[in-house]
């Protein structure tokens, strides 16, 4: 509901001054009766003139006023400081995921390749001494080939042996143990071990001459050198 504060008459004593309204009407003096009704068409006029709710400075506030998403100008220098540490903190951590998972991946397969090595050479010390039980083996097949049996009994216990010897190489084998072929090869230092040089014509310089003792591979790694005698450079 509006509220007008019209003033008397009497609080305007005497002649008023000719005025003009805002309507470009002139007022006259108070004690005719045509002044007073100007003079009260002012006044009603003034009341109802709807309120200015918001002076003048802060209007011109409002409109100067802008949204952040409507600005041209860039951004803080706080602001870019702290995007710029973010980025140097998000490149680091991602460094160090990467190396972590390197890591963890160098990790996995140094476990698989310790599983796969104790697997394939877990029996390797256990071979390295059957093989001197083969040796023997080797030695007495080779002694008793050289003196040609007299008897029936001998000949059968020979045969035993090399039977004996026979079994035990297949079992090493299926366990990737087999022997080095070293006899007319060339020297070769990773596998053969040379105990002394020979003046042997049938072998050309520098290769296997004779073998004293056989050696032996365990899948690829050396499980034990063969003790060779080499031919002389001529």
């Amino acid at each position: 509901m509006l509220h007008f504060d019209i003033p008397t008459l009497a609080e305007f004593p005497g002649q008023l001054t000719s005025k003009m309204d805002e309507r470009g009407n002139a007022c006259g003096t108070a004690n005719s009766p045509s002044t007073a009704a100007n003079w009260l068409r002012a006044v009603l006029c003034n009341q109802l003139r709807p309120p200015n709710r918001y002076p003048g400075s802060a209007v011109r506030q409002l409109q100067e006023m802008e949204m952040p998403h409507n600005r041209n100008e860039g951004p803080a220098p706080e602001e870019c400081a702290d995007a710029k540490a973010l980025a140097a903190e998000n490149a680091s951590l991602r460094d160090r995921i990467l190396r972590a998972l390197a890591d963890a991946e160098n990790t996995r397969r140094r476990a698989e390749r310790t599983v796969q090595d104790t697997s394939k050479y877990a029996i390797a010390d256990f071979a390295g001494e059957l093989l001197a039980v083969a040796d023997n083996l080797q030695r007495t097949v080779a002694a008793a080939e050289r003196h040609s049996p007299e008897r029936v009994e001998i000949a059968a216990l020979l045969e035993g042996v090399r039977a004996t010897e026979r079994t035990l190489m297949h079992a090493l084998e299926r366990f990737g143990v087999r022997k080095i072929e070293a006899l007319g090869a060339p020297f070769d230092p990773a596998l053969h071990e040379a105990v002394m040089e020979v003046d042997d014509g049938s072998y050309p310089p520098g290769s296997v001459a004779r073998v004293l003792e056989d050696g032996y591979m365990i899948h690829d790694r050396l499980l034990r050198a063969a003790r060779v005698a080499v031919a002389k450079r001529r």
